[in-house]
């Protein structure tokens, strides 16, 4: 089935496709196309990404990993994950199955949070856990149609170009499709004992 740059785009961000996909020109990020014969970057040398870190939980029972990763790709580095987060507001992880993909939109596990580190340390105001499973381009499972999702930072820290996250999370993920349906509440993906540690290499 063709899976058309648009639809892609649009599932991994929860963003309009034209305001994601000016992000994606800037960044020259690629996330495959029926033109190289569907590959994504995980086709690539393994040499041309680099992993900034994990994110594990238990996914319906199952222990499972994702790599928040970035690319040296025409110049420069890019990655699907926040660049620009330095320890306040909204910081967006976007993790892969494979450590050596950097684009591939087959398996994610998408975590976004807003974050106020003012007080006696981060707190969480609103939080959501998107997974994609197989079939991005058909729906994904999402905490925002009718689930819950809690994200916990124990660790917020900046050096130098770095910004280092540590913490915790657990989310209930209602399936939809990407028809005008309502969500299936009987298909729900659970999280549990979710963790993340990725220090996110800051762009310029």
């Amino acid at each position: 089935m063709r899976r058309t740059p648009e639809t892609l785009i649009a599932g991994l961000r929860g963003l309009t496709f034209a305001a994601f996909a000016m992000v994606l020109a800037a960044c020259g990020a690629d996330a495959g196309s029926a033109d190289n014969g569907g590959q994504s970057s995980a086709s690539r040398a393994p040499s041309s990404v680099e992993v900034l870190g994990k994110i594990t939980a238990a996914l319906n029972g199952e222990q499972r990993t994702w790599y928040v990763t970035r690319e040296y790709k025409a110049g420069r580095w890019i990655s699907e994950s926040d660049q620009n987060f330095r320890g306040t507001g909204t910081v967006f992880l976007s993790g892969h199955v494979s450590n050596d993909s950097a684009t591939n939109p087959i398996d994610l596990l998408m975590i976004t949070a807003s974050v106020n580190t003012s007080g006696d340390g981060p707190t969480v105001q609103t939080a959501k856990i998107v997974f994609a499973g197989q079939e991005l381009w058909k729906g994904r499972y999402s905490s925002e149609y009718g689930g819950e999702a809690v994200v916990t930072f124990d660790t917020i820290s900046n050096s130098g170009g770095e910004t280092r996250l540590k913490g915790a999370f657990s989310g209930k993920l209602p399936y939809k499709d990407n028809s005008s349906a309502d969500p299936d509440v009987s298909n729900v993906v659970t999280l549990e004992r979710g963790e993340f540690d990725v220090n996110l290499i800051l762009s310029e």
